[in-house]
């Protein structure tokens, strides 16, 4: 398992948004909120320019090649998916998932609008992960983790449907000490 950390200074002064600790539930209802996808759209440029060099990264470490499967977890509006479906090319594909339906949506659309064909998209919870055992060649989340309440069972459902030999790199805001993901990591996740 790789793991890429970055502390990002002010992330919420640029997105906008207000992190909601609470069940899946409720993370689901605040992420699929008009207002939420309306900012997190509205700041989708200065997301992608400030998240540039981290995500590629990100996706270096999951070793992406073309031809190969690859899940990206809370995938919200798609921007490192569109990264990842260029470099596994028309061989390959992307799925991404997030529980929000609206950001989904917007993935979809921009997909379409940046002729990507090797993507799609499915509402489904981290913490759930309906897919066959075996399924993926690499797994990615890029600021996702740390907004699931059950990280071990998503991490568990991650293990199961990535193939034997696959990478699995994900992107997070801080430190262990200030990130409830990086803290389980660190702590079950030994090399």
């Amino acid at each position: 398992m790789i793991l890429i950390k970055m502390n990002v200074r002010n992330i919420h002064k640029t997105l906008h948004l207000i992190f909601y600790i609470g069940g899946n539930d409720s993370m689901s209802e605040m992420w699929s909120s008009d207002q939420v996808i309306q900012a997190w759209r509205s700041s989708s440029g200065a997301r992608a320019e400030m998240m540039a060099e981290a995500t590629q990264l990100m996706l270096q470490a999951a070793g992406l090649k073309p031809g190969q499967k690859v899940l990206d977890i809370a995938a919200g509006m798609g921007e490192q998916s569109f990264m990842a479906a260029r470099l596994v090319g028309s061989e390959g594909s992307v799925v991404a998932t997030d529980i929000s339906e609206g950001m989904l949506q917007i993935a979809s659309t921009l997909a379409q609008e940046e002729g990507i064909a090797n993507l799609s998209t499915f509402v489904m919870d981290a913490q759930h992960l309906d897919f066959p055992p075996q399924t993926f060649d690499a797994a990615i989340s890029r600021h996702g983790l740390m907004f699931i309440p059950r990280l071990d069972q998503a991490l568990t459902g991650i293990y199961h449907v990535l193939r034997d030999g696959a990478a699995f790199a994900a992107l997070v805001w801080s430190n262990a000490e200030n990130t409830r993901c990086l803290a389980f990591l660190c702590k079950y996740c030994k090399r």
